[in-house]
């Protein structure tokens, strides 16, 4: 597997969460969670990108991943970092 700085992937995560974060509000406006899924995808070859939204819309399964969830009060550096540790579980357990 290529060799990548994978701190550049966890600020460009970041980055990402927190424009994802202005449009997500910070009190629920119900019982039930506002949030977004959302997740980093990670490939061999050193690409990686972001999705978001149902996992069941997700159509490409290949490489390794990362989860989270994103509503108007996360920490999205706390959960770059979580996300982050999950792909490298994920790389790790195959």
């Amino acid at each position: 597997m290529r060799n990548i700085d994978f701190s550049t992937i966890e600020e460009d995560l970041i980055d990402w969460l927190d424009s994802l974060a202005i449009y997500l509000p910070s009190e629920p406006e119900s019982d039930e969670e506002d949030g977004l899924d959302v997740r980093v995808q990670y490939f061999e070859n050193g690409n990686y990108y972001f999705h978001s939204g149902d996992i069941s819309f997700d159509s490409d399964h290949r490489g390794y991943w990362g989860y989270g969830f994103i509503d108007g009060e996360t920490d999205t550096e706390l959960l770059a970092k979580d996300m982050i540790e999950e792909l490298l579980e994920d790389i790790a357990s195959r």
